[in-house]
């Protein structure tokens, strides 16, 4: 909401705050980076909460959890992170499977 308010730097604040506090929803860490990317463009500070998030959905997704939201949800979401980040120099996180449905790659 914040975000939406042109209020970027408090909405960056807020998600790292959660995060500090100890929040692993995967969702907070795809908030704190695009807050970051909107407020000061930085891929290298957004990068620290989008690997972490990712790695977090790619668990959700892999042991079938729905603590957050539903596998089909954690795949658009995995989706999501890698299309933020990609411009920023990150590896594939998804590739295609020999059916050429997209997985999650294990350490990426």
């Amino acid at each position: 909401m914040l975000v939406n308010l042109d209020r970027v730097d408090e909405a960056r604040q807020a998600f790292e705050r959660t995060i500090s506090l100890g929040s692993t929803n995967p969702y907070h860490y795809f908030w704190a980076g695009q807050a970051v990317i909107q407020a000061s463009a930085d891929c290298a500070a957004a990068m620290r909460y989008w690997q972490q998030g990712a790695q977090t959905t790619r668990t959700e997704i892999q042991t079938g959890s729905q603590q957050y939201n539903s596998t089909a949800n954690l795949e658009t979401l995995l989706a999501d992170y890698q299309a933020v980040m990609t411009p920023c120099g990150a590896a594939p996180l998804i590739t295609p499977t020999p059916d050429g449905t997209p997985t999650a790659e294990a350490g990426a």
